[in-house]
Parts: C-alpha cells; sequence; structure tokens
C-alpha cells in the first residue's frame, strides 16, 4: 500500500511536471545566413509558455517561412528548453532575370533574390521574360542543365567552377561558358561531358587554358581555339 501510495505521487509529480514546465531558453543551431533573431522571431516561442504544449509542427511551418531556411527540426529538451534545428540552402549558381540576379540551389530551386554579400558565383544568363513566364518547365530544364554542367565542371579537372564566370543561354546556340580570364567555351547544345573531354585532349595536347581563347566545341568532329588579344 505504502508503495502504491509513492508511486502514485510519483506519476502525479511527473505529470505536473510536464504540464507545468515553462519555456525558459530557445536555442538556434545550424543556421548561417538566417540570423538566431529572425528565426526566433518566426518561430514565435517566448519564455514563460508551457513547453509541453508547443505545437512543434506549427514552429517548424514558421521557421521555414524564412528563404534560407530549406529544412527545419525542433525539440523540446528539458528541463525549459526549445532547440531549433536549421538547414539552409547552398547557393551554387545566380540567375540573372529581369535587372536582378536570384540565388538557386543545387537542386535548381530559385530561393531568394541576391543582394549584398555571396555574389561571387557563376551567373546563368539568357533567360527572358517571355521564356521563364511562358514557358516555365523549359526555363527550369535549363537551369538544371546549367546545374549539371557545373556539377561536370568540378569533376573534370580540366578546369574549376571557380574559373567560370558566366553560363550564357541561347535558344538558338545552346550554352556559352565565359570563364574569369576573359576566355570562352562555346559547348551548344551538345553533351558537355563530351564537351569537357574534349577539352581535355586539347589541354593535354598544349593548349593553355590560363591564356583567354574562344575555343568552339560545338563542330562536328572539331574543336577551334582561337586566342584573343588582351
Amino acid at each position: 500500500v505504502v508503495t502504491a501510495g509513492v508511486s502514485g505521487l510519483g506519476v502525479y509529480g511527473v505529470c505536473n511536471y510536464h504540464r507545468f514546465a515553462r519555456v525558459a531558453t530557445v536555442e538556434v543551431v545550424g543556421n548561417h545566413h538566417a540570423s538566431v533573431v529572425a528565426v526566433r522571431h518566426l518561430a514565435d516561442v517566448h519564455e514563460g509558455d508551457a513547453l509541453l504544449l508547443i505545437d512543434l509542427n506549427t514552429v517548424i511551418r514558421q521557421v521555414m517561412r524564412h528563404p534560407w531556411v530549406a529544412e527545419v527540426e525542433v525539440e523540446r529538451v528539458y528541463p525549459g528548453g526549445l532547440r531549433v534545428h536549421v538547414q539552409e540552402h547552398e547557393d551554387v549558381l545566380l540567375l540573372s532575370h529581369a535587372g536582378h540576379l536570384y540565388r538557386v540551389n543545387p537542386s535548381g530551386e530559385v530561393f531568394l533574390r541576391a543582394r549584398g554579400d555571396g555574389l561571387d558565383r557563376p551567373v546563368l544568363t539568357g533567360l527572358d521574360d517571355r521564356l521563364v513566364e511562358q514557358y516555365g518547365p523549359v526555363a527550369r530544364r535549363i537551369v538544371l542543365d546549367a546545374l549539371h554542367i557545373l556539377d561536370l565542371v568540378g569533376e573534370s579537372g580540366v578546369i574549376q567552377p571557380d574559373d567560370l564566370s558566366e553560363l550564357h543561354f541561347d535558344e538558338a546556340l545552346g550554352f556559352t561558358l565565359l570563364l574569369r580570364n576573359g576566355g570562352l567555351l562555346r559547348f551548344g547544345f551538345r553533351d558537355p561531358a563530351q564537351q569537357l573531354l574534349r577539352l581535355g585532349v586539347m589541354a593535354r595536347n598544349g593548349l593553355d587554358l590560363s591564356v583567354p581563347h574562344h575555343i568552339d566545341l560545338d563542330l562536328d568532329g572539331l574543336a577551334v581555339a582561337t586566342p584573343l588579344s588582351s
């Protein structure tokens, strides 16, 4: 009987502890671009709120409204803490459209207009208003193709993604890559993996890619490299 009474008191105490536990801290982890202040504001959880009554799914939905936030996890940390785990978008490409630059993540999602710092990414140009507004799926395919080219460039070792200044798309001519040293690589609509293999062969045969060239790889069985005057 005594044991039962003590057990009952213990359950009562635990239940009331959970019932009356209050938020003392809101911790934000994993953020870089999204400030702690911004995440806490969107979470809308305040000191003194009942910890057990917080709807974690609501907190997740609200924090996801921040344009830099890609994924969110929220957990209660007893006795009085709430921890918000943030995973942010990675911007790997800038899209030039309608006079502005927009950040693009590796999945091809355009998630934020670019302002301030972090503008040293390759820029995708050539997507005019008509193409974006009237042919949305086609425009998205072009963005994904540009990202695919970036991935292949990184894997090739012939040139590096940091060497790229711009990827220009032309509806008639396909892709042209502009290098930071002023060089130009015309890929066209052909398989970029094959184009980079041909470029590698040219480099191994003596082509100095540190010197600006106009290199046309969009030719049947040929590749023409023309030095550009400084």
